[in-house]
C-alpha cells in the first residue's frame, strides 16, 4: 500500500519538479513575470500543481511557475492580456488557499 502512495505522490508531483514545457526565463527571474502571488497554505506537490491547473484554464496566462519553497506563483500573461488582482486572489481562494500579496514586478 506504501508503494501504491509513493508512485502517486511521484506521478502528482512530476509537472511541479520538471521545468515548464517553453521557459525562455530563468527559472528565478520573477522580473519578467507579469504578476508574482504569495500563497499561504500551499505545503505539497498536490497543492501547488492543483493551483498551476487552475491558472493554466485562464485564457490570458501564458506561463505559469509554481514554486513550493517560496510559496510564490509566477505568472506571465500572453500579450497585451492580464488579469485583475481579484481575479488572481478569487482563482487562488477557490483551491483553497490563501494570497498573502500580489506584486507587479517592474
Amino acid at each position: 500500500m506504501k508503494k501504491i502512495y509513493l508512485i502517486l505522490f511521484l506521478f502528482i508531483s512530476l509537472p511541479v519538479l520538471s521545468k515548464p514545457e517553453s521557459n525562455n526565463t530563468p527559472k528565478n527571474d520573477i522580473i519578467k513575470y507579469s504578476k508574482v502571488i504569495t500563497v499561504h497554505g500551499m505545503v505539497c506537490a498536490f497543492c501547488a500543481n492543483s493551483l498551476e491547473k487552475k491558472f493554466k484554464k485562464e485564457q490570458a496566462v501564458d506561463q505559469i511557475e509554481v514554486d513550493l519553497t517560496t510559496k510564490k506563483v509566477s505568472i506571465l500573461f500572453k500579450k497585451e492580456q492580464s488579469i485583475k488582482d481579484a481575479k488572481l486572489k478569487e482563482i487562488v481562494t477557490s483551491a483553497g488557499f490563501k494570497v498573502l500579496e500580489i506584486q507587479s514586478p517592474s
